[in-house]
This record gives structure tokens, sequence and C-alpha cells, in this order.
């Protein structure tokens, strides 16, 4: 397969490191519920399928645990996930760079990429609105073609709706593109797209769950993510 022309990156895990501070969001809404915190290690797993996703995994790590391992009927209760999940979103909308920083080698690798001309795109479950705020914050003036955080009509990777989207916008097609990213609903979604999936060492999944998943290439630092798509 020829090398790709243009990317979108995921952004917690792969650009940014995020991890603290949506872990913290994370166990104030859990505590406020009358549950005990989750370490972040922990949580570190739950990472990528937004926040919802991030509040069933935590009720029911919390549930389990306080069943010696058993999911409690606490773990199938819609009102209690929707509670702590309503919860991370506002405190994490209010804290999103508390400590959020870009991963070593990432800031040289997007001017690389913005020198050389290769159009760029961000592709999150993040919410929306907080994908914006990260970006703009941390990687001001980038001139991504698009920031697309969790969106509205609900299709969220793994579904490929907007990263083909964004191969239409970038007037590419899905084969001459990466989608680079840490997590299996970045590698499920690029295989869906017909995307090449790149997953990067650095992030929240190991290197054997991104393999696993499909991806077709492993980097093990930001600056090959550069030589891939920039040679030169």
């Amino acid at each position: 397969m020829a090398p790709p022309t243009a990317v979108i990156f995921d952004l917690d895990g792969t650009l940014v490191d995020s991890l603290v501070d949506i872990a913290s969001a994370c166990n104030v809404a859990l505590g406020e519920e009358g549950l005990p915190s989750v370490p972040v290690g922990r949580i570190r797993n739950f990472v990528g399928g937004g926040l919802r996703r991030l509040a069933v995994q935590a009720v029911e790590a919390v549930s389990a645990a306080a069943a010696d391992g058993q999911p409690s009927p606490a773990s199938r209760s819609s009102r209690l996930v929707e509670a702590v999940h309503r919860r991370i979103e506002q405190v994490y909308a209010e804290h999103p760079i508390d400590q959020a920083r870009p991963f070593p080698g990432i800031a040289a690798t997007l001017n690389r990429l913005a020198t050389h001309g290769v159009p760029m795109a961000v592709l999150s479950n993040k919410p929306h609105a907080a994908s914006l705020q990260v970006v703009a914050a941390l990687f001001p003036g980038m001139p991504f073609v698009r920031v697309q955080g969790f969106p509205t009509d609900g299709a969220a990777k793994p579904h490929p709706r907007h990263a083909i989207a964004i191969a239409h916008l970038m007037r590419c097609r899905p084969h001459q593109m990466a989608l680079v990213g840490d997590g299996e609903h970045d590698i499920e979604c690029a295989r869906r797209a017909g995307i090449q999936a790149i997953g990067v060492a650095w992030g929240y999944r190991s290197p054997r769950q991104l393999m696993g998943s499909g991806a077709s290439h492993l980097v093990d630092h930001p600056y090959r993510v550069a030589r891939l798509l920039a040679p030169s």
C-alpha cells in the first residue's frame, strides 16, 4: 500500500496525555454518588470510547469490586450510569486542560507535517466542545482541516462516518489517508473506513492490543509518523 498523504489523529492518548484530568472528573462524579474512586491506572483502560462509556465501565468496576467480582444490580442501573455520566461531563468541561499536555515529540511532528503541507485533522470521542478547547489551547494556530469531537448524530468511533467525511473534506480517497490512534476504537474506525490504521505505542493501550485490533503499522515515536507522511 502506498504511503498516506493525509492524516487523521485521535486526541486522548495520541496527541495529548489527558488521563489525569479525565480520571479526576470520573472520580469526582463517582464520589458524589457515594461510590469509591477508581485508580487512574484502571481508568486508563476505559479512555477512548467517550464519556458515557467511561461512566458505564467505571460504575461496573466499583460495583463488581464491592460484590467480590460479581456485577451487582447497581452496575446495570441506567439512572446511576446517567448521573455519573452527566457529572463527568460537567466537571470535565470545566477542567479539560488542568494537567493535559502534548506527548513528547507531538508538537514537532505536527509542525513538520504542517510545513510539508500534509492535510491534518483530529477525530476524537471526547465531547466536541472539549476537543475544540484542548486543541486550541495546546496546538494554537495548527492548521487542522477539522477538529471533530463526539458527534451529536451518535456516530462516534468506531463508526466510520466522520472519518469518511473528513476524507471527503480533504479531497482524499480513504486509502490515501492514515488514522493515527492509540485505541481499538481508532483502529476499527480506520478499518471500516478503508483508511490505513497506525497504532501508537505511547498511548493508553499496549502494542499487543493495537496489533490485535488490526493496526497496519505500529509506531513508537511521533517522529515516525512525520517520516511516514513527510519523508523528505
